[in-house]
């Protein structure tokens, strides 16, 4: 099979920065979530969202793993 190109790694990796920040956004508003419910005593919430961010935190550890 052809390969449809080469990879310029390094374009790659600066086209795409922005998803860490994607990610660390999106880890700050979980935990601000996670937060609130707790202050409300949302319990079944706050299990649900600290499942999120261990979900999140395993994928960005794989993601560090694959640099």
């Amino acid at each position: 099979m052809d390969s449809a190109g080469s990879l310029n790694q390094g374009l790659f990796q600066k086209s795409y920065s922005f998803i860490k920040d994607v990610q660390a956004d999106r880890m700050r508003t979980l935990y601000e979530n996670v937060k609130q419910a707790k202050r409300v005593k949302d319990e079944t919430r706050v299990a649900q969202i600290q499942e999120m961010i261990s979900e999140e935190k395993q994928f960005m550890a794989k993601q560090r793993g694959n640099e």
